[in-house]
């Protein structure tokens, strides 16, 4: 078991070397484009080019829709709702337990569904089920966006125009994707890891970071009513803020609360379709948290120094996307 264990992290620490070096650099694909379609359509939003590249078919996107599958047989069965709500899992139907199964076969590193149908989890979808799903945003606009920046091209530039878009958009879903799956080879490292601490009688390792330490609000201890950051996500939200340190807390999230992070890592963002808002202290346009708020047109702010610090779980926030702006109370 140990020799296994050293194996799968060796195996980590190659994919996340290869990570860095070579996949976070594509990013870099979706900068050149919005560069030049800035100086081809002249758009009065610089970052108009972002909706062009949306709808790519992302696998955490492919991930949510499948849990949104199985929230869809708990609306569809009131049984079934009635075994959840009473926390009976001995109850859940067959076929409702081998599609839970399944699916934690295919997106183990959902926190809380690698072993199907813990409690958290199977709460967590009965959450899902309660309300109305939110779709990604439709091919239909992407579409329509092309043909408008193709007809702004001129004719001699398309093919060049039609090789950088696909670039752009094969570096949105990559840079995304590329998470999912360093996500995954992380996750059977450390279930070697844990098997390890569960035989010598430790506790299990939490994935992600630590907790964040709690920064004053300023020198007179007076909090912020308002925080400023990256416009990463356009609309308006209000709702209560829940602040989540590690992996494990989204399973308390509860739908239209404000998701308030230090980063959303690949393995968080099954949640998103039930936040109103994102507010993370990471920034910019194409970090993870934003680009998986803007598939789903929910607000998002980035680059907010300390939100995670600042911001207390049951807060009232209203999030601007537009503008980049927090307002507290």
């Amino acid at each position: 078991l140990a020799k296994e264990e050293r194996r799968r992290e060796a195996l980590y620490n190659r994919w996340r070397d290869a990570y860095w070096a070579d996949c976070i650099p594509f990013a870099h694909g979706m900068r050149l484009f919005g560069q030049y379609y800035n100086d081809v359509v002249q758009p009065r939003n610089p970052y108009a080019f972002m909706d062009l590249l949306s709808g790519s078919g992302m696998l955490s996107t492919a991930r949510n829709r499948a849990m949104e599958d199985l929230a869809g047989m708990i609306r569809a069965d009131p049984g079934l709702r009635a075994a959840l709500q009473k926390g009976d899992t001995a109850e859940l139907p067959a076929g409702f337990r081998q599609a839970v199964r399944r699916f934690a076969a295919d997106y183990g590193t959902v926190a809380g569904a690698a072993d199907g149908c813990s409690r958290a989890f199977l709460g967590f979808l009965l959450e899902l089920a309660d309300r109305d799903a939110p779709e990604p945003l439709a091919e239909t606009g992407v579409d329509s966006l092309r043909e408008a920046f193709f007809a702004a091209v001129p004719a001699a530039e398309r093919p060049r125009a039609a090789e950088m878009l696909d670039l752009a958009r094969a570096s949105y879903r990559w840079r995304d994707d590329d998470n999912v799956y360093l996500a995954a080879v992380e996750s059977q490292w450390r279930a070697a890891r844990n098997e390890v601490r569960r035989r010598r009688g430790e506790p299990d390792e939490a994935p992600g970071p630590p907790p964040a330490a709690r920064q004053p609000d300023d020198a007179s201890g007076v909090r912020p009513r308002q925080l400023v950051g990256q416009p990463a996500g356009p609309g308006l939200a209000a709702g209560t803020a829940r602040v989540v340190a590690a992996e494990p807390d989204l399973l308390e999230f509860k739908r239209g609360e404000i998701l308030v992070c230090d980063a959303i890592s690949p393995a968080m963002t099954f949640v998103v379709p039930l936040a109103g808002a994102v507010v993370e202290r990471r920034g910019g346009m194409l970090i993870h948290g934003a680009i998986i708020a803007r598939e789903y047109g929910i607000p998002c702010v980035t680059g907010v120094p300390d939100a995670a610090a600042r911001i207390r779980t049951g807060m009232r926030l209203t999030v601007d996307g537009y503008l980049g702006i927090v307002r507290i109370g």
